[in-house]
């Protein structure tokens, strides 16, 4: 936040989005997801499309899913420790 160039670009409004796409990611490669893990190879998602929210749809992560929304919160608890 002190870099506040950073927070004036499109970048900014979808940061919680990609957090929460990449929780749910990162949950489902640890579990050994073979739809994710085979979804980093592609490149391109089925639709031939480059956006990453096609890419995670082709990996199994809904962004609209409450589940997959709850990732981030279950990422912070591990952080957190017991």
């Amino acid at each position: 936040m002190t870099q506040d160039n950073l927070f004036y670009g499109g970048a900014h409004p979808v940061f919680a989005l990609c957090a929460v796409g990449a929780a749910a990611l990162a949950e489902k490669l640890r579990a050994g997801d073979e739809r994710a893990v085979a979804g980093l190879g592609h490149g391109l998602s089925r639709a031939h499309s480059l956006y990453s929210h096609d890419l995670l749809i082709d990996m199994g992560i809904d962004l609209t899913d409450r589940r997959t929304q709850q990732a981030i919160f279950r990422a912070f608890l591990d952080l957190l420790g017991p």
